[in-house]
């Protein structure tokens, strides 16, 4: 791993008062951007792992592989490796199959004693819009109070639109296998839609090509979904081209609990379809 390109910076606290850290891999200023979040469900433990196998990967690669230094040579790529730390932690500690952010029920209006909001239904995109979230506080897919109630969503919100020039972003969940493009909110086809799904598939035909796994791509709304107040709609709506959300293995058979020698090649697949998304950036198609 080559240290000289990375840069660790703590974009905000959780809710319990845990550092939220981005890593940035470049080689100069001024480039375009490319924002890959991890770690948003906290349950969905081989996303940490990814984000940072590929940090790894392209730090250690760089002037020795022609596509990883062309890549880094072009573009600047920005890690959150965990984005809901209190959640993660909960999963680690208390309860294995926890995903959303771990605020006090009170806080979010909530008589019951049931903790959190979902983090991928609390930005501020059609996030009231019927039928992709949940008002039942007790419900894995709980939207929250208002957009942007939780610390955590609003710190990763801040810090992206905070990044100049970012032409790419992908929330990284699991599982499932996919590779998805906005919009969650509806089954409207997003204005850059034959962009995003020629990118989507350059990066499922990547994915299958290293280990034979099979993706799918698409709108998320079609391939899986309506889901409001995501990622993905939110920072494709403020003019992040190539926003997408993404379903690492597996298909179910193991689902949140992956075995631990699926980790590296789940990072090795991952990886090349990241590159097809960097690469994107460095062109210009993003």
């Amino acid at each position: 791993m080559n240290s000289a390109l990375v840069g660790v910076t703590n974009i905000g606290k959780s809710y319990e008062g845990r550092d939220i850290r981005s890593v940035k891999v470049s080689t100069g200023a001024g480039r375009p951007a490319f924002v890959i979040n991890c770690g948003l469900h906290s349950r969905e433990w081989v996303t940490p792992a990814t984000c940072m196998y590929v940090a790894n990967q392209l730090t250690s690669w760089y002037g020795i592989d022609d596509a990883v230094t062309d890549v880094l040579n072009k573009v600047d790529i920005y890690f959150i490796p965990v984005s809901n730390p209190d959640g993660y932690e909960y999963t680690w500690t208390t309860d294995r199959m926890w995903r959303k952010t771990r605020s006090p029920a009170a806080n979010n209006g909530c008589l019951a004693d049931c903790n959190g909001v979902d983090p991928n239904r609390n930005w501020d995109n059609h996030w009231d819009a019927p039928g992709g979230s949940s008002t039942n506080c007790c419900s894995d897919t709980f939207r929250g109070p208002k957009p942007f109630s939780e610390v955590e969503v609003n710190s990763q919100k801040e810090f992206v639109m905070g990044i100049p020039n970012v032409r790419a972003y992908i929330d990284v969940h699991a599982y499932s296998q996919y590779w998805m493009y906005p919009y969650g909110w509806s089954e409207t086809p997003a204005k850059d839609a034959a962009t995003l799904a020629q990118v989507g598939q350059d990066s499922i035909d990547a994915i299958r090509a290293v280990h034979g796994k099979r993706y799918e791509t698409g709108s998320i709304a079609d391939v899986i979904y309506v889901a409001t107040g995501s990622s993905a709609d939110y920072f494709y709506d403020a003019g992040i081209t190539c926003s997408f959300a993404a379903e690492l293995r597996d298909q179910g058979r193991y689902g949140f609990t992956l075995p631990e020698a699926q980790i590296v090649p789940t990072g090795e697949e991952a990886f090349a379809g990241l590159m097809v998304m960097a690469q994107a950036v460095a062109d210009g198609t993003c």
